[in-house]
Formats: C-alpha cells, structure tokens, sequence
C-alpha cells in the first residue's frame, strides 16, 4: 500500500448488524465498512484520468470508447460518469477526505506502505513500525472491532469479509472474538460457524422487517 492509497487501501467488507428488536437505550448505529485495493485518489477526486486513457498500455486499443463513457471537460461530469453512486450518494450525504487536488491529504504514518501495516493502522489507529511484513504473525494490537465487539449493542453482530488470507491475522480472529472469512475458506466450513449462522438470521431479520 502506498502512501497515496491509503484511504483506498484494500478489499474487505466489514459489516456491523444490529437485530432489530434491541432495547431503545442499546440503539447503536449500523456501520458498513468498504476498501478496495489499488484504488487510485487520481481517477476519485479527478474521475477518468486522460494519459492513461491516452496510453496504448492500458486503453486496449480502443481510448474513443473510454473517452465517450467517462470523458468530459468537466470534472464534476468525468467523477459521476466514472463513480455514479460514489458521488451522487457518499458526496451528497457524507464527507469525503483524501482530495490531494486540493491539498487534503490522508496518509500513513508507517514507514512501509504496503498492505499488513498499513490495515493495523487503520483499524488500530496507529502504526506499529515492528509490523514491516505481509507475513507478521497475529497482530498484538486490539482493533476497533474488537473493542466494538466487546460493547453491548454490538456483541456478537460483527463478521469480516475478506478476499485476502492475511486478513485472520490482521485482524486476529482468535483473539477478537468474531468471524473473519477470507475467499481461501472452505464454504461448509464457514456456514458451521454458528456466529455466521447468527449473522444470516440477523439479515434475514432484516430484509424482512
């Protein structure tokens, strides 16, 4: 992860679930958290970004059709036609950081940039500069889902979802308490698991509700 990428850092899903009939004095809001990897702030805050669509490496011989899918002079129009839902919902209903076209920078304290230490700091909340390599162990440090988890409105409602194995470490699922589900678990593995088994009821609860 580099410097510029860390508030597009990386592929997981977290997802906080509230049953529905919690008691008024336990309401807690639902939080959803989404990353994904290699995300460039370039293409974000900028929308289709024109040297590459320029470049015979990456416009697979055809930079016309980018040019009319997610062209424009404007930079408000090349941000919706590459991000609709990005920018006419996150934007219009919430904050953005990250824009280093205005000089609003989001980076890592961390002296590595890449992946393991970068996500320790974010959910941690502060680097660990001992944490230099994708293949560290399980992470030492208590992450804000764990806390979350240990909180009444919260316990037992939070899973993690990732397409990475080192995710069980990052996030240290032994010593957090909640499933964390990589895209290298075996599926009838993962539907055993009664907490994931609770989630299903929880969003079934949800749909129906």
């Amino acid at each position: 992860m580099t410097q510029k990428q860390a508030f597009f850092s990386f592929f997981l899903i977290l997802s906080l679930c509230l049953q529905l009939n919690l008691k008024a004095q336990d309401n807690a809001p639902n939080l959803i958290v989404i990353t994904t990897d290699g995300l460039r702030w370039q293409e974000v805050f900028n929308g289709m970004d024109f040297a590459l669509a320029n470049h015979k490496k990456f416009n697979h011989g055809d930079s016309a059709y980018l040019y009319n899918k997610y062209g424009s002079i404007s930079v408000s129009e090349r941000q919706t036609k590459l991000l609709p839902f990005f920018w006419q919902s996150i934007a219009k209903k919430g904050l953005l950081f990250g824009n280093r076209f205005k000089e609003n920078k989001v980076d890592v304290a961390n002296p590595h940039w890449f992946s393991y230490p970068g996500y320790n700091e974010i959910f941690t909340g502060y680097p660990d500069t001992a944490i230099n390599s994708n293949n560290y162990p399980p992470n030492p440090h208590q992450n804000i889902l764990a806390f979350l988890q240990t909180q009444k409105p919260y316990q037992n409602k939070v899973i993690a979802f990732g397409a990475w194995d080192a995710y069980n470490r990052i996030l240290n699922e032994a010593a957090s308490g909640f499933p964390v589900i990589n895209g290298f678990e075996n599926l009838s593995s993962i539907l055993q698991d009664p907490q994931t088994k609770m989630m299903e009821h929880v969003h079934q609860l949800w749909r129906d509700r």
